[in-house]
């Protein structure tokens, strides 16, 4: 990218973030920047498409790359060092920085590393080489529009929430997180006739409970609904093959049964039913 505008080669855009919310805690801007996606308060996750969106990710250096000493490469203290996910060791992050990730490419934005340092240990190189990986795998498919399933965490305009040990938001950053997050992206053929994802859900439980509920993934704008001939759409979760075969509900909808304890993800993978593919009824 050669320039500084997208004429110039540049297929980014800054995603609508605050940089101040870089200079946060790991927890609070992970919750903020993931809510700014989903359900952006100045409405710019419906303004701008996901193919365009890019946030910075402090990884293990600060925000601003002028808050690093260029004869160490170590970060300083104070403004703007509070948000970095491999502050102390990557090893001891590995949970914030799945976060993290996931709600970048989970998303379609697309996360500039701003980072001294990757990895620290197996476990923080494995966790980056499987989120890489995985965005590789589902690139087109994350790269199509998505819609808002579930919108859980609230950030912005809030008091004080209670984040103490067994308070209700125990595991945020400052947020209120009151159910799940979750989107589904849609990818119809017409549209990316180059891949077999028709849609794939991507759900957050930003809470410090449990969450059994069944979501409601509808996929008309996906391509498949009844009036294309559809009665049954087939949802792997993960990836995870065979799928199972889901019938289409009302208004073209399929039932997602999700199962997540405090601070766990989850994906779902939705792809047509074929002539004879094997797959498992629901």
């Amino acid at each position: 990218m050669p320039g500084s505008v997208m004429e110039a080669g540049e297929a980014k855009v800054p995603g609508g973030y605050s940089e101040m919310v870089f200079g946060l805690p790991r927890w609070t801007w992970i919750d903020r920047v993931r809510e700014s996606m989903i359900a952006s308060p100045y409405g710019r996750d419906s303004e701008t498409s996901v193919g365009q969106r890019m946030f910075p990710v402090p990884l293990s250096a600060p925000y601003h790359p002028s808050m690093l000493d260029p004869r160490k490469w170590t970060s300083v203290t104070g403004y703007e060092t509070l948000g970095t996910l491999c502050e102390g060791r990557c090893e001891n992050h590995l949970l914030e920085t799945a976060w993290a990730l996931s709600g970048m490419w989970g998303t379609g934005a697309f996360p500039q590393l701003r980072s001294t340092k990757l990895w620290d240990g197996p476990k923080s190189k494995a966790l980056l080489k499987q989120w890489i990986a995985w965005a590789k795998q589902y690139r087109r498919v994350l790269s199509s529009e998505f819609v808002t399933l579930a919108h859980g965490t609230v950030c912005w305009g809030r008091g004080p929430v209670n984040v103490s040990a067994g308070g209700p938001n125990e595991h945020g950053g400052g947020c209120t997180a009151s159910g799940l997050d979750a989107i589904l992206h849609r990818a119809p053929k017409a549209f990316y006739p180059d891949i077999r994802e028709r849609g794939l859900a991507m759900v957050w439980n930003p809470t410090n409970a449990s969450i059994t509920t069944t979501i409601l993934a509808p996929l008309y704008y996906a391509g498949i609904a009844k009036v294309k001939g559809y009665t049954a759409a087939v949802v792997s979760r993960e990836g995870v093959e065979p799928g199972v075969r889901l019938p289409l509900g009302a208004n073209d909808t399929v039932k997602l049964e999700v199962s997540l304890g405090a601070r766990e993800l989850t994906w779902f993978v939705v792809t047509e039913v074929a002539a004879a593919s094997g797959v498992r009824a629901s």
